[in-house]
């Protein structure tokens, strides 16, 4: 055995020449791994006795040593795609990325930007869509269905049906208050709210209690939601010229 060499499985003692023995395990590694360690242990060991510990030929250490230690060819788009995503507060995954470097006159592959963002550890911040569901519990005593899916009517305003509709408008969100006449299914009357709440229903209901006629009495059938429903003791009312009440809480109910 050549002097300075070190028996196959066996670890040295600090000081000695040689290896210490936690540097050991280099043996099936990958060889960049191994370059990359042999180049941090170079200055305090002989660089034969780390190739030969390492397995690694002379002419391969230099080669990827050379590799390692060139300047990347895509720092440039690295820079690029970090760009666009800082701008952007990380909203922007590889696809949208891929759209603006495109914009800027790069020639590059979708995949390509994706496997650049994993290596970057950037990582698009994606918010899972919610489904909108008003339904908050039981909010009351609801009131019987008295339309009992007969969706005909025979006169108008006979039958009024509403409900709350989410709709995602630019970065917010804004919710769809209609009151449908069934006779004629015509939009009597909607509003347009920001919260789920009770308020946009009333004033749709507000509003189309000016379509009734003399001796009208619609029926009015809305959702389970909390936006259609009524706590116990606050009723809706209507405008002060019409000082009857009329409860919107219901899956169905009269308004007199």
């Amino acid at each position: 055995m050549r002097a300075g060499a070190i028996a196959p499985g066996k670890r040295t003692v600090a000081g000695r020449s040689g290896l210490s023995g936690k540097n050991t395990g280099l043996e099936g590694s990958k060889t960049t791994v191994k370059v990359q360690a042999l180049i941090a242990l170079k200055a305090d060991f002989s660089l034969p006795v780390l190739l030969q510990v390492s397995g690694l030929a002379r002419s391969t250490f230099f080669y990827h040593q050379t590799r390692l230690q060139a300047p990347d060819p895509q720092e440039t788009l690295k820079t690029a795609i970090t760009d666009i995503f800082t701008t952007n507060h990380g909203r922007y995954g590889h696809r949208r990325i891929h759209t603006e470097l495109l914009k800027q006159r790069w020639v590059v592959a979708k995949k390509s930007v994706l496997k650049l963002m994993r290596s970057l550890g950037l990582l698009c911040k994606v918010r899972r869509r919610k489904r909108y569901n008003s339904y908050q519990g039981e909010q009351g005593t609801a009131a019987p269905n008295l339309l009992n899916r007969e969706f005909d009517a025979t006169a108008p305003n006979q039958k009024w049906v509403t409900d709350v509709t989410e709709f995602n408008v630019g970065d917010r969100k804004l919710y769809f208050s209609p009151v449908m006449n069934l006779f004629d299914r015509q939009i009597i009357s909607r509003t347009v709210g920001t919260s789920p709440n009770l308020e946009p229903t009333n004033t749709s209901l507000r509003q189309a209690l000016n379509y009734l006629q003399p001796g009208q009495q619609p029926l009015v059938h809305s959702g389970q939601g909390s936006s259609t429903a009524t706590p116990p003791g606050a009723p809706f009312s209507r405008t002060p010229a019409q000082s009857n009440q009329c409860p919107a809480r219901a899956t169905a109910t009269t308004m007199r």
